[in-house]
């Protein structure tokens, strides 16, 4: 995330405003309570991708993910960076990764350990 709240590794030009308002619309309209949430880049081997961390508050099957999944990145296709740049193939499909313990803490921990400070 650059300084401008923009996560831009190929000219996707996702803004933190646009990527909360999908990621709340999904979770509300499939009634899911998430205790922590974060969408990142990630390069692998050359690959892009966006992963979607979440900590759910209850158990989710994998129908569930499959469809938060579908519909957050049918969500980031709205914009119009990010859907050349998936079309192109510059970025591949999101991947959505379920957090098992506490996200927020394990976040706050990781952040402070590559010398980030706590904001409060």
């Amino acid at each position: 995330m650059g300084r401008s709240n923009v996560s831009d590794i190929v000219g996707e030009k996702l803004e933190e405003s646009h990527i909360k308002k999908v990621i709340e619309k999904v979770f509300e309209k499939l009634k899911i309570d998430i205790k922590f949430v974060l969408l990142a880049p990630h390069i692998d081997n050359n690959k892009i991708y966006y992963i979607l961390f979440i900590e759910p508050g209850g158990e989710l099957g994998n129908r569930i993910i499959m469809e938060i999944k579908r519909m957050v990145e049918e969500g980031l296709k709205e914009n119009f960076h990010y859907r050349y740049a998936r079309d192109l193939g510059q970025i591949s499909q999101l991947k959505v990764f379920l957090i098992k313990g506490n996200g927020t803490q394990s976040y706050i921990k990781r952040c402070m350990e590559q010398g980030e400070k706590l904001v409060t």
